[in-house]
């Protein structure tokens, strides 16, 4: 509650640029929630990515195995463990990141098992090339052996035709037993160069059936046959095929051996590589999962911290806008009230800002103004009873010349016989002196009147600068008013550029979501909401933008009134001075008229005094009451200027009513 009336007694300014302040934190709290959970989802993308590239190292080695297993060459061996070498780089870079290290551990040891066989497989297939390097051997031996053979048989067999004789039966069967061990010899060297080629026991089997069947059979037949062989150098060739042939036989059990033990490793490198595939695709879908379960934190919590930065900018506007607007309405409906003439409007304070110390000064300067109207009201009723007063006191002081006149006449007439109605005479001189006594009675409240009159003129003028001075003060003050507006359009402009900035920020942000692919979508979503945002703020800065010209119209409309309020007072002050002229010259009027009775009384008394003396001064009576005649029509000519004086006045202070019935106090 504190926060909220201090919000409410700060300036426009100020609130405004809290505003601004909150927004920008708004966006910057986006922007670093954003710059954390980019980070995570980069991590557990990079994460991703190195498990990803163990997948991918463990597939090739997987390859390079099968093409290893087909072809058996040596630069497949050397690329399978490089990739092993990969393989376990990758996990070295696995074990810095938050992964299950039991399961890289795992395929750590796989690996050390796996290279293991891939050697075990190694040196078993070099054996073999080894025991078929020693078979080429036997061949070219046995090849040579075989060529030689065939030479001296044939020399041999043209010897005995040259002397005449025939081949023995034992040498004939001997060749044929010799050739025979060569083709079996090439026979075995093919079935284990296949063997050797496609690593199938069907072959190693009739490697071994050879040995075991045909084998036997020729020996049997070269053993026979050696029983009649005469020649020694046939006997010899035997040998040495029969030797190379024996070395043969020895060859089965170590193949036995490494082609056992090469199955047992490719069965276990098999299973280890499945296993390794295997945990290397858990790892992939553990770590995908991650990237997945991080971008879904991260969507939902910008989502919500989204919903709320909005709510709160949203209702953050919606406050400021009903305090601008609540205020300018008053402000408006007040100058409508004002523009009518209605005084006794008044404008609800409710904060303490320009808007708010604007309504409070238009109160007190209303409070001045009514006051002022009120003041002109009761002088011009007290005006328009003095003007009443005048004119009665004028009617009695014209009835009373008028007597005065008669009485005069009356006295001229009967001056001639003064002497003789002296008593009358007397009686006449004290009506006479009776009379100038009332009317010097009657003139000294005409002056009081005149007085007064003067007096309410004097403060009526008076009145009137005052509120001449307070009608340039609202006019000062709405000047100030334009001012204000025209600062608070500034700001707004300021908003305005904000939000536009804010719009360009959330279109960079955009770019650089769409640049990173899947991973920025939650980012792509905030950037969107905050452009959502920067619009909502740029068409609030156009409200309050349309609102502060209402308020300049409004101002321009107060300037108006208070210009006629102004020439109003300038009419009233002039016929306050009119009156003042007037005033004067009744006052002056009544000074003679009261000179002129104070004159009559003194004759009057003079009259009376010399009673006794009246026969023999009738002459001078006579003279006396013809200048009494003269001072009854000076009486009565003052009367008249009273009179029409008054009737000045009466209408004066109709006018002031009238202007006085514009305003409703």
């Amino acid at each position: 509650m504190l926060l909220v009336n201090y919000f409410l007694n700060l300036s426009i300014k100020k609130k405004l640029s809290v505003f601004s302040t909150f927004y920008i934190l708004l966006i910057l709290a986006f922007i670093a929630v954003g710059s954390v959970f980019w980070k995570s989802i980069d991590r557990s993308y990079l994460l991703k990515e190195k498990v990803y590239q163990l997948v991918r190292f463990a597939q090739n080695a997987r390859i390079l195995e099968k093409s290893y297993l087909q072809y058996y060459e040596v630069q497949y061996y050397e690329k399978v463990l490089l990739a092993c070498d990969d393989i376990l780089s990758s996990i070295d870079s696995l074990m810095k990141q938050k992964i299950r290290v039991e399961k890289i551990n795992e395929i750590r040891e796989d690996i050390d098992l796996y290279k293991r066989e891939c050697k075990n497989i190694n040196q078993s297939y070099q054996e073999r090339l080894g025991l078929y390097a020693a078979i080429n051997q036997y061949e070219e031996e046995a090849r040579t052996c075989i060529n030689s053979f065939w030479k001296f048989y044939s020399a041999y067999k043209e010897g005995l035709r040259a002397v005449g004789r025939t081949l023995p039966i034992g040498e004939e069967t001997s060749s044929i037993d010799i050739e025979n061990c060569y083709k079996l010899l090439l026979r075995l060297k093919i079935y284990f160069q296949q063997f050797i080629l496609e690593g199938k026991r069907e072959h190693l089997i009739a490697f071994k059936e050879i040995l075991n069947g045909e084998y036997n059979t020729i020996l049997e037949s070269i053993s026979k046959a050696s029983k009649t062989v005469t020649d020694p150098q046939i006997v010899a060739f035997i040998n040495k095929m029969t030797s190379i042939l024996d070395q043969c036989t020895r060859i089965p059990a170590p193949l036995d051996e490494s082609f056992e033990i090469a199955k047992a490793s490719i069965e276990s490198l098999d299973k280890i590589g499945s296993k390794i595939s295997l945990n290397a695709d858990t790892l992939l879908a553990e770590a995908d999962q991650a990237n997945k379960d991080a971008i879904k934190s991260a969507a939902v919590f910008i989502f919500g911290l989204s919903l709320i930065g909005i709510s709160l900018a949203l209702g953050f506007g919606a406050l400021l806008n009903n305090l601008i607007t609540g205020a300018v309405q008053a402000l408006m409906a007040f100058a409508k009230d004002l523009s009518e003439g209605d005084l006794t409007t008044r404008i609800k304070v409710t904060t303490k800002d320009e808007l708010g110390k604007m309504s409070a000064t238009f109160n007190q300067v209303i409070d001045r103004f009514q006051k002022i109207i009120k003041d002109v009201d009761v002088n011009t009723r007290t005006l328009n009873n003095s003007s009443e007063n005048l004119s009665m006191t004028s009617d009695k002081m014209s009835t009373s010349a008028n007597k005065m006149k008669k009485q005069a006449a009356k006295v001229a007439a009967a001056g001639e016989a003064l002497s003789s109605n002296i008593i009358f005479m007397a009686s006449s001189a004290e009506k006479i002196s009776t009379s100038a006594i009332n009317v010097t009675n009657s003139i000294s409240q005409i002056s009081l009147s005149i007085n007064d009159v003067a007096k309410s003129c004097t403060k009526e003028s008076e009145i009137a600068k005052h509120a001449d001075l307070k009608a340039q003060e609202a006019s000062e003050m709405m000047m100030r008013l334009g001012k204000t507006a025209q600062e608070t359009e500034k700001i707004v402009e300021l908003i305005t550029h904000i939000a536009d900035q804010t719009n360009l920020l959330a279109l960079n942000a955009n770019i650089e979501a769409a640049s990173a692919g899947g991973a920025g979508t939650g980012f792509s979503i905030v950037a969107n909401e905050v452009k959502t945002l920067s619009k909502k703020s740029s068409e609030s800065a156009i409200q309050v933008n349309k609102l502060i010209e209402q308020i300049q119209k409004d101002t321009k409309t107060a300037n108006e009134v208070i210009k006629s309020v102004k020439e109003i007072i300038g009419e009233v002050s002039v016929i306050s001075q009119s009156i003042a002229v007037v005033v004067e010259e009744q006052s002056s009027t009544t000074n003679e008229i009261a000179r002129a009775m104070q004159n009559s009384s003194t004759a009057t008394n003079e009259l009376a005094g010399s009673i006794h003396e009246a026969a023999r001064r009738a002459t001078e009576v006579s003279n006396n009451v013809q200048g009494v005649s003269l001072d009854a029509d000076q009486v009565a000519l003052g009367t008249n200027a009273n009179n029409t004086g008054s009737q000045e006045l009466a209408q004066m202070a109709i006018r002031l009513q009238k202007i006085v019935q514009q305003f409703k106090v």
